[in-house]
């Protein structure tokens, strides 16, 4: 319970035991926490994932692998979240962060987080085949055999242009700025 006396919300969210449930019941059992004061690591965590970011867009070709691409999606997709946190010292809801993103920053061009949540919405897999198990099994044991991972759906691989490009690149750019 000492952990709780500062709590430091932006590696767990405090809302996430606040809105718990406890599966047993312990009486008189109470948790309280007081939430340290660390604004910085909120714009920390959104440095970085806008570094990460970039970096990923920085090499196309890798993102025809179907493995990299939807992680490097789903990051893209966090960028709201990120922002908004980094801006407010405070944890925000995934699920909020799209509408509230474009309600407090309505001249941000958010076109490419709404592209990678389309895509990734449609995003239609094959089942799992032999060559995705082996990727699977291989990647488990250690034996990183990339060029079993599925490749990215052409349709998709078309709009990962160089315009595409500095789109996220810009994007990452403004947001951090925003944070300030």
């Amino acid at each position: 319970m000492s952990d709780l006396r500062v709590f430091r919300d932006h590696l767990f969210p405090l809302d996430l035991i606040r809105n718990g449930k406890t599966i047993y019941t312990v009486r008189g059992f109470r948790i309280e926490a007081n939430i340290a004061s660390e604004s910085n690591q909120y714009k920390m965590l959104l440095n970085n994932l806008c570094s990460s970011i970039v970096h990923k867009v920085s090499f196309l070709s890798t993102l025809k692998n179907q493995y990299l691409l939807k992680n490097l999606l789903s990051e893209i997709m966090l960028l709201s979240v990120a922002l908004l946190q980094a801006k407010y010292s405070k944890t925000i809801s995934k699920k909020d962060s799209f509408s509230l993103l474009k309600s407090e920053f309505p001249t941000l061009d958010t076109s490419v987080i709404d592209w990678a949540s389309v895509v990734r919405m449609n995003w239609e897999q094959d089942s799992i085949n032999f060559k995705t198990l082996l990727f699977h099994r291989c990647k488990k044991a250690g034996f990183p055999l990339s060029f079993l991972a599925p490749k990215t759906p052409e349709n998709i691989l078309v709009q990962l242009d160089e315009k595409w490009k500095q789109q996220v690149i810009s994007l990452c750019k403004s947001l951090v700025t925003a944070s300030n």
